[in-house]
């Protein structure tokens, strides 16, 4: 489904990505590993249009996404939910839901959607009238997630949906990962937390200052003494 050749990218003239090579298919979890600053999150602009490649290209269902503005790739059907949630604080969980389904078919009632919306995250049904900047931090990036679900990607990229959130609530996010996944929709997911990542994800790919170090079946690298040691040692 999803095909990076030979990616390289910069912040002027800092080397963000040398020559990454990976690939998602149709239905998988692909878990992204690292460091802060390996760049994983510059992986994820990339390919979803917010960093231009200096070298390689991106191809999604076999068509070449290289270079297309994020908009034209979200109607590819790629959704991009960033790190640090960036919801809509002064509009309500039901706002922020609706301007998530701005791009979906005109035959789809975007109402009709927030009903299935609400079977992933009871919480937000039951705050739909309360203002995103109200929500805990947890319910905050649950509206994230739910908003992305709005625009019903074919692939959703989640850049540290677990980042400062209480480990009960990660364990909640996870499943609901697990869920969406189970239900038809490709996940290509960035995660500091290497163990929760690893169990959740089909493959995964470790990097290290902007080079893939790592790769394979997810199981094989939790398992994997080097892996272990340098990864996911401080939370195994």
């Amino acid at each position: 489904m999803l095909k990076l050749h030979d990616i390289s990218a910069f912040y002027g003239n800092i080397n963000a990505l040398s020559k990454i090579n990976l690939k998602v298919k149709k239905g998988e979890i692909v878990s992204l590993l690292g460091a802060n600053g390996a760049g994983k999150s510059s992986t994820l602009k990339v390919i979803s249009g917010l960093l231009e490649p200096r070298e390689g290209d991106v191809f999604f269902r076999d068509n070449k996404i290289t270079g297309m503005e994020p908009e034209i790739i979200v109607d590819h059907g790629i959704i991009h939910i960033p790190e640090g949630r960036q919801i809509f604080p002064a509009l309500t969980v039901e706002e922020n839901l609706k301007i998530g389904a701005y791009r979906i078919r005109k035959s789809t009632d975007w109402r009709d959607k927030l009903d299935n919306i609400f079977e992933y995250f009871p919480a937000l049904s039951d705050r739909r009238q309360q203002k995103g900047g109200t929500l805990s931090g947890g319910e905050q990036q649950m509206l994230a997630i739910a908003r992305g679900l709005m625009a019903e990607p074919e692939l959703l990229m989640l850049d540290e949906p677990s980042l400062g959130l209480a480990p009960l609530i990660v364990k909640d996010i996870f499943k609901i990962i697990k869920k969406i996944n189970s239900e038809g929709v490709t996940i290509l997911l960035v995660e500091q937390n290497a163990n929760m990542a690893l169990k959740v994800a089909n493959r995964a790919y470790i990097l290290e200052t902007g080079e893939i170090v790592h790769s394979g079946n997810a199981k094989d690298l939790a398992s994997d003494e080097k892996v272990k040691e340098a990864y996911l040692g401080s939370t195994h």
